[in-house]
């Protein structure tokens, strides 16, 4: 840390200095409790944006194919609105995903340069890490004082930073992937720092698994499987490669022994049944496991039932942006859904959420703007980092509408911009 402020110094004039700071900033409000600190860092962005006089290359948009594709599909979202009912609920889910439109505007128009960039994703990486144990200390604290274990896993271990298990798990997984890429590239060369990052890596593997975001955890094993992989065979180190894996093994076998409630989290999946008129709770990882329950597998299997007959209604255009929930919530009732009804369900899937809300022709756009742009620039510049952001976002969608809440939205749009910047063939100061 103390070679990232001191590196951060150097290399940047007043205004350039000023934008990257508020950059900065708002990464460390990424894991701010009040929503209100993250806006002050927006704000703080676009005061600086226009310091640094960057609106004038707001031409840019047009050549940034991964900004582009973000105020595309925003654009495409706000066209519905026309066609809506519901203009007010419309108009507030407008607000809630104008991240992507106006974060693409600013990081696209703007100079940050590749090395003054990976100085920002290091310095991302590094706040996860202080994030991770800080999040452990409080939950660790919290078991002290109540005597209930349930504090150590899931939600609970983002409560000081008001973050789901979900988009926490998340967040770490991407700084995962950040401290290997540098450990790859060597960004990081004194053996201190790296036994540091090494012990990082492990300590937020652990609290992934904590998290007991079965999502989550499918990301991190698919990518751990994958580094192995690559090592093994692209890399040839056969050794490092062995040890890895049997290090996995280690470290699953004792979280398992060590951390049990997070089984009880695929324990209550293997009850892919439903009705709809079922009026009991929600399984929860703390309490007992019950057959009867709704679950996060059957809860959503009702879900896009629903959402899937909303959607063949409605295939070619799609509902509108204003009433999407409201559809949801009408299929809901004629089916007696009551549990959907009562916590209000959104579709739990952004593939199927855009297909209801936009059709056809706007989950093409979405696709389009939001996955095919940004995997071709991926693709074309061999950016390691962009793939892996772009892979996991897929996978994560199928599960999360994450474009309705703040803590995913903003989070999205910063770093798929940021990132399709990372390996810029030739780079040209604007």
């Amino acid at each position: 840390m103390v070679s990232f402020f001191t590196r951060l110094k150097s290399g940047f004039s007043s205004a350039e200095h000023v934008f990257y700071l508020s950059l900065c900033f708002f990464v460390i409000s990424l894991y701010s409790p009040v929503s209100q600190v993250n806006n002050l860092a927006i704000v703080c962005m676009g005061i600086s944006w226009i310091y640094a006089g960057y609106y004038k290359n707001l031409k840019n948009i047009f050549s940034d194919k991964i900004a582009f594709g973000l105020l595309l599909f925003y654009a495409w979202q706000a066209m519905t609105l026309l066609y809506s009912n519901n203009k007010a609920i419309g108009g507030m889910w407008l607000e809630y995903r104008s991240p992507t439109a106006y974060l693409p505007v600013i990081l696209c128009s703007a100079y940050v340069s590749v090395p003054n960039l990976k100085k920002l994703l290091f310095f991302f990486a590094c706040c996860t890490a202080v994030a991770v144990v800080l999040g452990l200390l409080c939950s660790t604290f919290l078991v002290l004082r109540s005597g209930d274990t349930g504090y150590l896993y899931n939600d609970n271990l983002g409560i000081l930073f008001d973050r789901q298990a979900v988009y926490f798990g998340m967040y770490v997984n991407f700084a995962i992937a950040v401290f290997v890429y540098f450990l790859q590239q060597n960004y990081v060369t004194r053996p201190v720092q790296k036994n540091a990052i090494v012990f990082a890596l492990i300590l937020m593997t652990v609290f992934n698994y904590l998290l007991a975001s079965r999502i989550s955890m499918l990301v991190l094993g698919l990518f751990w499987a994958g580094y192995i992989a690559y090592t093994v065979i692209r890399q040839k180190r056969y050794l490092s490669g062995f040890i890895m894996l049997f290090g996995a093994m280690i470290l699953i076998v004792l979280a398992i022994q060590l951390f049990p409630k997070t089984m009880n989290r695929f324990q209550s999946v293997t009850n892919a049944g439903y009705d709809y008129t079922n009026l009991h709770e929600f399984d929860h990882f703390n309490g007992e496991i019950s057959k009867e329950n709704w679950n996060s597998l059957n809860t959503r299997l009702a879900i896009w039932h629903c959402g899937k007959e909303v959607l063949r209604r409605n295939w070619l255009f799609g509902v509108g942006i204003g009433d999407a929930g409201d559809q949801m919530i009408e299929e809901y009732r004629k089916n007696n859904f009551y549990f959907g009804v009562k916590y209000n369900l959104n579709a739990h899937n952004q593939y199927l959420d855009a297909g209801i809300g936009y059709g056809l022709t706007g989950f093409l756009v979405f696709l389009f703007g939001i996955l095919v742009l940004p995997l071709y620039v991926a693709w074309r510049e061999r950016n390691f980092l962009l793939a892996y952001f772009m892979i996991s976002l897929a996978i994560y969608l199928s599960t999360e509408v994450m474009f309705n809440r703040n803590q995913g939205v903003t989070f999205l749009a910063f770093f798929m911009v940021l990132l399709g910047h990372l390996n810029e063939r030739k780079e040209t100061k604007n």
